[in-house]
Protein backbone atom coordinates (compact mmCIF):
# COMPACT_ATOMS: atom_id res chain seq x y z
CA UNK A 1 0.00 0.00 0.00
CA UNK A 2 1.37 3.56 -0.96
CA UNK A 3 2.19 6.18 1.77
CA UNK A 4 0.03 8.39 1.15
CA UNK A 5 -2.76 5.83 0.80
CA UNK A 6 -1.63 4.83 4.74
CA UNK A 7 -1.74 8.07 5.79
CA UNK A 8 -5.29 8.59 4.48
CA UNK A 9 -7.05 5.69 5.43
CA UNK A 10 -4.95 6.41 9.06
CA UNK A 11 -6.68 9.54 8.99
CA UNK A 12 -10.12 8.37 8.69
CA UNK A 13 -9.73 5.66 11.33
CA UNK A 14 -8.53 8.23 13.49
CA UNK A 15 -11.94 10.99 12.66
CA UNK A 16 -14.21 7.62 13.11
CA UNK A 17 -12.11 6.53 16.74
CA UNK A 18 -12.27 10.07 17.88
CA UNK A 19 -15.85 10.75 17.48
CA UNK A 20 -16.27 7.36 20.22
CA UNK A 21 -16.63 8.33 24.39
CA UNK A 22 -14.18 5.52 24.74
CA UNK A 23 -11.61 6.06 21.44
CA UNK A 24 -12.12 2.52 20.52
CA UNK A 25 -14.16 0.32 18.51
CA UNK A 26 -13.81 -3.71 17.83
CA UNK A 27 -12.40 -4.56 14.10
CA UNK A 28 -15.55 -5.86 12.81
CA UNK A 29 -17.82 -2.70 14.22
CA UNK A 30 -14.41 -0.43 12.88
CA UNK A 31 -15.09 -1.76 9.23
CA UNK A 32 -18.53 -1.34 9.15
CA UNK A 33 -18.76 2.02 10.18
CA UNK A 34 -15.95 2.47 7.76
CA UNK A 35 -17.36 0.83 4.91
CA UNK A 36 -20.78 3.10 5.55
CA UNK A 37 -18.75 6.67 5.56
CA UNK A 38 -16.56 5.79 2.74
CA UNK A 39 -18.97 4.52 -0.17
CA UNK A 40 -16.24 4.68 -2.88
CA UNK A 41 -13.58 2.13 -1.49
CA UNK A 42 -13.91 -1.18 0.50
CA UNK A 43 -12.87 -1.87 4.25
CA UNK A 44 -11.94 -5.02 5.22
CA UNK A 45 -9.63 -6.82 7.83
CA UNK A 46 -6.63 -6.76 5.12
CA UNK A 47 -7.03 -3.46 4.68
CA UNK A 48 -7.18 -2.37 8.31
CA UNK A 49 -4.15 -4.71 9.11
CA UNK A 50 -1.52 -2.49 6.41
CA UNK A 51 -2.60 -0.03 8.43
CA UNK A 52 -1.57 -0.80 11.89
CA UNK A 53 1.40 -2.37 10.19
CA UNK A 54 2.59 0.43 9.45
CA UNK A 55 2.05 1.27 12.57
CA UNK A 56 4.50 -1.31 14.07
CA UNK A 57 7.08 0.07 11.72
CA UNK A 58 6.86 3.09 12.75
CA UNK A 59 7.44 2.88 16.27
CA UNK A 60 3.72 1.55 17.42
CA UNK A 61 2.31 5.17 17.26
CA UNK A 62 1.90 5.77 13.18
CA UNK A 63 -1.03 8.26 13.25
CA UNK A 64 -2.06 7.81 17.13
CA UNK A 65 -3.36 3.80 16.32
CA UNK A 66 -2.77 0.40 18.12
CA UNK A 67 -5.03 -2.85 19.20
CA UNK A 68 -5.85 -3.57 22.48
CA UNK A 69 -4.76 -6.80 24.41
CA UNK A 70 -5.97 -9.46 22.72
CA UNK A 71 -6.13 -7.41 19.10
CA UNK A 72 -9.76 -7.42 18.74
CA UNK A 73 -10.03 -3.82 19.29
CA UNK A 74 -8.48 -0.96 18.12
CA UNK A 75 -7.87 2.37 19.79
CA UNK A 76 -6.18 5.99 19.93
CA UNK A 77 -2.98 5.92 21.19
CA UNK A 78 -0.64 8.47 22.28
CA UNK A 79 3.48 8.40 22.78
CA UNK A 80 3.57 10.76 25.85
CA UNK A 81 5.03 9.84 28.80
CA UNK A 82 2.85 11.77 31.24
CA UNK A 83 4.50 13.65 33.66
CA UNK A 84 7.59 14.35 31.55
CA UNK A 85 9.17 17.98 30.15
CA UNK A 86 6.68 19.85 33.26
CA UNK A 87 9.63 22.59 32.57
CA UNK A 88 8.90 22.79 29.50
CA UNK A 89 4.96 23.46 29.90
CA UNK A 90 5.98 25.94 32.89
CA UNK A 91 8.26 28.13 30.08
CA UNK A 92 4.63 27.94 27.20
CA UNK A 93 2.77 29.22 30.44
CA UNK A 94 4.98 31.94 31.08
CA UNK A 95 5.70 32.64 27.25
CA UNK A 96 2.03 33.10 26.72
CA UNK A 97 1.29 35.06 30.08
CA UNK A 98 4.39 37.16 29.18
CA UNK A 99 2.49 39.89 26.55
CA UNK A 100 4.39 39.48 23.66
CA UNK A 101 3.05 41.72 21.12
CA UNK A 102 3.01 38.86 18.20
CA UNK A 103 0.53 36.57 20.20
CA UNK A 104 -3.10 38.50 19.09
CA UNK A 105 -1.85 38.06 15.50
CA UNK A 106 -0.93 34.22 16.11
CA UNK A 107 -4.15 33.37 17.64
CA UNK A 108 -6.50 36.05 16.48
CA UNK A 109 -7.39 37.25 20.05
CA UNK A 110 -6.29 39.41 22.85
CA UNK A 111 -5.79 39.36 26.52
CA UNK A 112 -4.63 35.49 26.87
CA UNK A 113 -4.28 33.56 30.35
CA UNK A 114 -3.13 30.27 29.97
CA UNK A 115 -3.54 27.06 32.56
CA UNK A 116 -1.35 23.66 32.59
CA UNK A 117 -3.40 20.61 32.28
CA UNK A 118 -1.26 17.91 31.07
CA UNK A 119 -1.15 15.99 33.66
CA UNK A 120 -4.52 16.27 35.43
CA UNK A 121 -6.65 13.39 35.00
CA UNK A 122 -4.91 12.10 31.83
CA UNK A 123 -4.35 8.32 31.39
CA UNK A 124 -1.48 7.88 29.59
CA UNK A 125 -2.05 6.52 26.09
CA UNK A 126 -5.59 8.28 25.84
CA UNK A 127 -6.35 11.57 24.41
CA UNK A 128 -8.50 12.90 26.96
CA UNK A 129 -7.36 16.37 27.63
CA UNK A 130 -5.03 19.22 26.01
CA UNK A 131 -1.60 19.75 27.41
CA UNK A 132 -2.25 23.82 27.63
CA UNK A 133 -6.05 25.56 27.94
CA UNK A 134 -6.09 28.91 27.16
CA UNK A 135 -8.76 31.43 28.13
CA UNK A 136 -9.12 35.00 25.70
CA UNK A 137 -11.10 37.70 27.17
CA UNK A 138 -12.80 40.92 25.03
CA UNK A 139 -10.83 42.85 27.53
CA UNK A 140 -8.74 42.03 30.45
CA UNK A 141 -11.18 43.24 33.30
CA UNK A 142 -13.90 40.42 31.48
CA UNK A 143 -14.44 37.55 34.02
CA UNK A 144 -15.68 35.42 31.38
CA UNK A 145 -13.29 34.53 28.61
CA UNK A 146 -14.66 35.07 24.50
CA UNK A 147 -12.54 31.81 23.51
CA UNK A 148 -10.93 28.82 25.40
CA UNK A 149 -8.01 27.41 23.10
CA UNK A 150 -6.42 23.68 23.22
CA UNK A 151 -2.94 23.27 22.62
CA UNK A 152 -0.93 20.50 22.25
CA UNK A 153 3.21 20.60 22.34
CA UNK A 154 5.77 18.45 20.90
CA UNK A 155 9.39 18.36 21.07
CA UNK A 156 11.77 18.94 17.79
CA UNK A 157 11.16 15.63 15.93
CA UNK A 158 7.53 15.14 16.44
CA UNK A 159 5.48 17.12 13.91
CA UNK A 160 3.70 14.23 12.91
CA UNK A 161 0.07 13.69 11.44
CA UNK A 162 -0.82 11.69 14.64
CA UNK A 163 -0.04 14.56 17.12
CA UNK A 164 -2.40 17.16 14.83
CA UNK A 165 -4.89 14.05 15.62
CA UNK A 166 -4.34 14.16 19.01
CA UNK A 167 -4.63 18.24 19.52
CA UNK A 168 -8.17 17.40 17.55
CA UNK A 169 -9.37 15.15 19.47
CA UNK A 170 -8.10 16.37 23.38
CA UNK A 171 -8.87 19.87 22.14
CA UNK A 172 -12.94 18.91 21.69
CA UNK A 173 -15.15 21.62 23.56
CA UNK A 174 -12.50 24.51 22.77
CA UNK A 175 -12.91 27.14 20.56
CA UNK A 176 -9.77 26.70 18.32
CA UNK A 177 -7.29 23.61 18.41
CA UNK A 178 -3.39 24.40 18.08
CA UNK A 179 -0.30 21.99 17.41
CA UNK A 180 2.90 24.19 18.61
CA UNK A 181 5.94 22.44 17.24
CA UNK A 182 9.80 23.22 16.74
CA UNK A 183 10.77 25.18 13.50
CA UNK A 184 13.25 22.84 13.28
CA UNK A 185 10.87 20.33 11.60
CA UNK A 186 9.39 22.91 8.77
CA UNK A 187 10.50 22.71 5.68
CA UNK A 188 11.45 26.36 4.78
CA UNK A 189 12.64 25.72 0.85
CA UNK A 190 10.40 24.08 -1.86
CA UNK A 191 12.90 21.58 -2.23
CA UNK A 192 12.99 20.59 1.23
CA UNK A 193 8.92 20.15 0.96
CA UNK A 194 9.13 17.76 -2.11
CA UNK A 195 11.50 15.87 -0.06
CA UNK A 196 9.49 16.06 3.32
CA UNK A 197 6.37 13.84 2.99
CA UNK A 198 5.83 13.70 6.40
CA UNK A 199 5.21 17.76 6.91
CA UNK A 200 3.46 17.16 3.86
CA UNK A 201 1.47 15.29 5.56
CA UNK A 202 0.92 16.75 8.72
CA UNK A 203 0.30 20.05 7.10
CA UNK A 204 -2.36 18.17 4.93
CA UNK A 205 -3.91 17.12 8.23
CA UNK A 206 -4.10 20.01 9.87
CA UNK A 207 -6.12 21.84 7.04
CA UNK A 208 -8.31 18.89 7.21
CA UNK A 209 -9.39 19.38 10.86
CA UNK A 210 -8.98 22.81 11.38
CA UNK A 211 -6.05 22.56 13.53
CA UNK A 212 -3.74 25.49 13.65
CA UNK A 213 -0.20 24.71 13.55
CA UNK A 214 2.37 27.37 15.82
CA UNK A 215 6.30 27.23 15.48
CA UNK A 216 8.51 27.97 18.01
CA UNK A 217 12.35 28.87 17.94
CA UNK A 218 12.52 28.59 21.65
CA UNK A 219 9.85 27.91 23.41
CA UNK A 220 10.19 29.77 26.53
CA UNK A 221 10.39 32.95 24.31
CA UNK A 222 7.12 33.75 22.44
CA UNK A 223 8.85 35.95 20.17
CA UNK A 224 10.26 33.49 18.71
CA UNK A 225 6.96 31.84 17.53
CA UNK A 226 5.02 31.99 14.41
CA UNK A 227 1.78 30.69 13.47
CA UNK A 228 2.26 28.10 10.03
CA UNK A 229 -1.62 27.49 9.75
CA UNK A 230 -4.33 29.44 11.02
CA UNK A 231 -6.19 27.35 13.08
CA UNK A 232 -10.35 27.34 12.08
CA UNK A 233 -12.92 27.77 14.50
CA UNK A 234 -14.73 24.59 16.15
CA UNK A 235 -18.40 23.27 15.86
CA UNK A 236 -19.98 23.73 18.96
CA UNK A 237 -20.05 20.73 21.20
CA UNK A 238 -22.27 21.44 24.49
CA UNK A 239 -20.98 18.71 26.41
CA UNK A 240 -17.28 18.71 25.51
CA UNK A 241 -17.66 22.66 26.21
CA UNK A 242 -19.00 21.89 29.49
CA UNK A 243 -16.49 19.57 30.57
CA UNK A 244 -13.75 21.83 29.40
CA UNK A 245 -14.97 24.57 32.06
CA UNK A 246 -15.63 22.41 34.65
CA UNK A 247 -11.94 21.41 34.30
CA UNK A 248 -10.64 24.91 34.23
CA UNK A 249 -13.06 26.40 36.96
CA UNK A 250 -11.27 23.06 38.95
CA UNK A 251 -7.40 23.89 38.03
CA UNK A 252 -8.25 27.87 39.09
CA UNK A 253 -9.18 26.39 42.28
CA UNK A 254 -6.04 23.91 42.52
CA UNK A 255 -8.45 20.98 43.05
CA UNK A 256 -6.71 17.77 42.70
CA UNK A 257 -8.19 16.06 39.79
Amino acid sequence: MALNKVFMDARNVIRVLGDTAEQQLSVETLIEVLNKSETDSVWDTDRLKSVLDYSIDRGGDYAGLATTQGGNAIRLSSNERVGLNTGAYKDIVEAIGGGASNLPRIFSARNPVPYDVHIIGRRAGHWSRPDLLVEFRSRRSASDPSEIHSIEFELPGHAWPENVAQAYVSGRGATKSWLLFSLDDFPETEAELEENFEWRATEALARDLGVGLIGYEEISAASSWRRVLKARKRSTDRIAGANLRDLLSKVKLGKDL
